[in-house]
């Protein structure tokens, strides 16, 4: 029961604090809602390798690969990670660390 307390108290807790870092994201003009749009079109490719993510920052791209739709977060998500150094440092320890099944990476 402990485990399960935790883990919706940690839910809730990333959850609010994600909303709160795109909140700013928007107010300070750090990304634009436009640019995540852009890239959801680029997902609609035929081919993974056909997409071309070219955004500006990974601040962007870390935001990009959060607000991807459930569905598109195996193949879309996992072959974004692959293609940018940062990201993959930053999820892989992670994955390592607290990802049993590929079900918990999404």
């Amino acid at each position: 029961m402990f485990a399960t307390i935790t883990k919706s108290y940690y839910s809730r807790t990333l959850g609010f604090l994600f909303y709160q870092a795109l909140g700013l994201l928007h107010e300070k003009d750090l990304i634009h809602p436009q640019d995540v749009l852009s890239v959801y079109e680029v997902v609609d490719s035929e081919s993974p390798d056909e997409a071309v993510w070219n955004l500006e920052n990974d601040l962007v791209a870390l935001v990009v690969l959060l607000t991807l739709p459930r569905v598109s977060r195996t193949v879309d998500g996992l072959n974004f990670i692959a293609k940018r150094a940062d990201l993959v440092n930053l999820f892989l320890p992670y994955g390592k660390s607290f990802c049993v099944t590929l079900d918990e990476w999404l």
